[in-house]
């Protein structure tokens, strides 16, 4: 890791490396801010933490072999996708990466996961339905750009292509409505019990906005939660209000309870 070198070019050598023709690259960490190698972070810190960084490369400096013709560049402080034959090659925008392929529980409606950072520099996950990119229309690629993907004019058709020549290994269970999913349950905010090995469960932008948030904790406990003690009707309520997501252990079906008037 040259990083007391301007622009560090071994680092970016290796990273197109990886990019172009699929692989992991592990950077050391520098020690005190002054260029390092493994050597020098075992000899400092010894294997264990060797072991780590490069474990930990495999999450955040990986990719998937790019499609024929294309390859990145470092461009004025930003990694670009070009497309290039022994004849010309010229830019299409900036760099993006297919990181997944994801579709439903019976192997329908099919999305590409794409990453990228947006003109601000922000790192971005989009998802794309895959009959979107193979259509006639643009709708896939206005999604990006509205989400601050920068792509040079007139390059729609290679953008389709390299889109849909690339082939991660990686797949996603795509879910379309909150609560189980097989053994997982699924919030707007959060997935639980994801799995950490093999597939894992993404919640479609579409049904996002099923839920939402009332109020703050401190104030449901002091307006609400105040009133539990002696209160035994108030606490079955409540206890039937937060049950649903337990069913599905329980063998009965769901119902309700019917506290005051004529019932049908």
């Amino acid at each position: 890791n040259g990083c007391e070198t301007p622009d560090n070019p071994g680092v970016k050598a290796a990273i197109k490396a990886a990019m172009k023709h699929g692989g992991i690259v592990a950077i050391p960490a520098p020690i005190d801010g002054k260029s390092t190698d493994f050597s020098d972070v075992f000899m400092n810190f010894g294997p264990e933490e060797v072991m780590r960084q490069i474990s930990e490369a495999t999450s955040k400096y990986s990719f998937a072999q790019m499609p024929d013709n294309f390859y990145p560049d470092h461009v004025k402080g930003s990694w670009k996708l070009f497309y290039g034959t022994e004849k010309s090659s010229h830019m299409l925008g900036d760099m993006l990466f297919v990181t997944a392929l994801g579709r439903k529980k019976d192997s329908s409606s099919w999305m590409y996961f794409i990453e990228y950072h947006d003109r601000d520099g922000k790192h971005r996950t989009v998802t794309i339905p895959a009959d979107k990119v193979t259509g006639d229309g643009t709708e896939w690629l206005s999604t990006l750009t509205s989400s601050g993907y920068h792509c040079i004019a007139g390059n729609k058709a290679l953008l389709e292509k390299y889109i849909t020549s690339c082939n991660p290994e990686k797949r996603i269970r795509i879910v379309t409505r909150t609560g189980w999913a097989d053994t997982a349950f699924v919030t707007v905010a959060k997935i639980y019990n994801q799995p950490h090995e093999g597939e894992q469960y993404q919640l479609t932008s579409a049904a996002k906005g099923v839920t939402s948030q009332s109020g703050t904790l401190k104030g449901w406990q002091e307006k609400l939660g105040d009133l539990l003690p002696n209160n035994p009707l108030y606490q079955f309520t409540i206890c039937v209000a937060l049950s649903g997501p337990l069913l599905n252990f329980v063998p009965v079906g769901s119902g309700g309870f019917h506290f005051f008037g004529d019932s049908s």
